[in-house]
Order: structure tokens, then C-alpha cells, then sequence
């Protein structure tokens, strides 16, 4: 399975560090944007996300049958020294359905709530829904492609328009135990991203991660594992970048 996960602002917005977007887990915070997976029954993952010893980022995702619920959390305490000292807060939930439409062909879509929180009083506490939309398709036996946007409708969050991701990606699983990917993902403003990795099942307890990720500037990197057993999956993944302070990632789900 493909995880895709986008920033809904600067570097919020997903576990496994924003803009990270194909990881072969299934976890229900990837609902919605890789469609790929219904879950039989109740599902749940959670994690904390620390990125270049700054902003600090909380994890809560829900799934049951088609449907998907996520919440996520990132601040920054900016430095006591003027008016603008105090923590910024960004929070987003959002709600998602699963449709499969014909056979190997799945249609995910999804509503979010953004919140953001200023430190500053002229500037307070602001608020936006977006839209978003993706699709899966099974191409041969072994191939998988992708499509995703998020935040469609462009919402507006203070006077400032959150930018629209527009993403795709394609998915090579010649055996159970391993996946790979590639893949990109622009917004309006931004350059393009692209990526490449995958997953390798060691056995059936532990899992390999790694991807290569460039920005149109600078590649950064990725390396983790992930630990399963009775269900349970726990996952740490370490975010290298030539010239920013070392991220990380930890979190279970089920």
C-alpha cells in the first residue's frame, strides 16, 4: 500500500514527515488521498513528530470500513524577546470516505478543518475548510498508480489562500515483502518535489524503510523501520537534511 500524506500548511500536515507521500503502510491517517485500503473492522494510529528541534507535531487517526477520521496538531514557541513571542498553533480534523468504484479502481474524498492560532492579538485565532480528492488504480498485476490534490477549493484562512497539492505517484510490488515508489507533488507556489523508495519485509516482524527525497534544490533522506506483531505496528522513521537539524518520527497503530 501507498502512503501519501501532504502539508496542509508549511510543514504540517502528516506523520512521517510532510511531503514524505509513499510509504507501504496501511494507516489510516493516508485515507482519502491513496484509497487503496477499506479496513475490515476498526483501525487506529497515532503518532509525535519532531522536525528540525522546532516544531513539534501530534497524530490521531480512525478508521472503520470506507470511512476515516484524522487529527492532527503542530506548534512552535517562537522566542520570548518581542511582540511576536508566545505559540503559534496550527490543528486540522478531517473526515474521509472510501468508494470503490470498480475493481482495483478506488475514489477517496474528504473534507478538512484548519485552525490556526497566532500569538499576536491583532491577529487571533482563524479558520478554513478544504477540499480534498484522490483515486487508485491497479495497473497490471504488480503496478499501482496514484492521483491526489489536496485543499482543491483553495480555501482562504486569513485573508491568505492555502495552496492547492496537486500529486501523483506509481507503485512497483513484485513480492509481498517488498514495494517501491516514486513519485511527485507541487503546490501553486512551490517547486516541484519528487521521490523515491519503498518498504522491505525483512520478515514478519520487521520492515525496512527508506526514500530519497529532492525539492528542486537540496535531497534529503529517509531511513526507519517499522516493528509488527498481533496486529500492532510501531514505526520510527529519521529525517536527514544537509542543512537542517536532524527530524524524527514515532508512532503505533493497529
Amino acid at each position: 500500500m501507498v502512503l501519501i500524506l501532504l502539508g496542509a500548511f508549511g510543514w504540517s500536515g502528516g506523520p512521517l514527515f510532510s511531503g514524505f507521500w509513499f510509504l507501504p503502510l496501511e494507516n489510516p491517517l493516508r485515507f482519502s488521498f491513496d484509497p487503496s485500503i477499506t479496513f475490515d473492522g476498526f483501525s487506529f494510529s497515532t503518532g509525535y513528530q519532531r522536525s528540525f528541534s522546532i516544531l513539534n507535531q501530534g497524530f490521531l487517526g480512525l478508521g472503520y470500513k470506507s470511512f476515516a477520521l484524522t487529527f492532527e496538531d503542530m506548534f512552535v514557541d517562537l522566542p520570548d524577546e518581542d511582540e511576536y513571542s508566545g505559540r503559534y498553533n496550527e490543528f486540522s480534523a478531517t473526515a474521509g470516505y472510501n468508494l470503490k468504484v470498480l475493481e482495483g479502481f478506488n475514489l477517496g474524498i474528504s473534507l478538512s478543518y484548519f485552525q490556526i492560532s497566532n500569538p499576536r492579538s491583532d491577529v487571533g485565532t482563524k479558520y478554513s475548510l478544504g477540499a480534498n480528492i484522490g483515486a487508485s488504480f491497479k495497473i497490471y498485476e504488480f503496478w499501482r498508480l496514484g492521483i491526489f490534490s489536496k485543499n482543491l477549493n483553495s480555501p482562504d484562512i486569513g485573508g491568505f489562500s492555502m495552496p492547492t497539492f496537486l500529486g501523483s505517484y506509481i507503485a512497483f510490488s513484485p513480492r509481498a515483502d517488498l514495494t517501491t515508489a516514486i513519485g511527485v507533488l507541487k503546490d501553486q507556489y512551490g517547486d516541484v518535489n519528487y521521490g523515491l523508495g519503498g518498504v522491505w519485509g525483512i520478515n514478519d516482524l520487521i520492515d525496512i524503510l527508506a526514500s530519497l527525497r529532492y525539492d528542486g534544490k537540496v535531497p534529503s533522506y529517509f531511513v526507519g523501520f517499522s516493528l509488527n506483531a498481533r496486529g500492532f505496528n510501531f514505526t520510527a522513521i529519521s529525517n536527514f537534511h544537509p542543512d537542517l537539524p536532524l527530524s524524527f518520527y514515532a508512532g503505533i497503530g493497529y
